[in-house]
């Protein structure tokens, strides 16, 4: 919902903030096309939107992307969310829909 494309979040570590990692991908469905977005500096996320031909920034605040039960919990020196660094995998659910767009 905050996004013009269904997203798949990778990582989302301290939106706004000096280490800020954001890592996701977008699909195009109407095009078949998978977007691929990663910033990782403040500021750059803006920049990156001024030369890419899609709407990739979310259309809320960067804070309120990731819902609030994963913004402390996925990682153990950001605050944020990450499948790289799970604290918890236990009864984790698995989404792998988008890798049917890469045929």
């Amino acid at each position: 919902t905050h996004f013009a494309y269904p997203a798949y979040i990778i990582q989302w570590l301290s939106p706004g903030g000096k280490w800020q990692t954001l890592e996701y991908f977008l699909i195009d469905e109407k095009e078949n096309t998978v977007i691929f977005s990663y910033v990782m500096a403040t500021g750059g996320f803006y920049e990156l939107d001024e030369v890419v031909s899609y709407d990739i920034l979310p259309n809320t605040d960067l804070n309120s992307v990731i819902d609030e039960k994963d913004k402390n919990g996925g990682t153990q020196y950001a605050e944020g969310f990450t499948v790289y660094f799970p604290d918890d995998m236990e009864g984790a659910n698995y989404d792998l829909s988008f890798l049917e767009y890469l045929k």
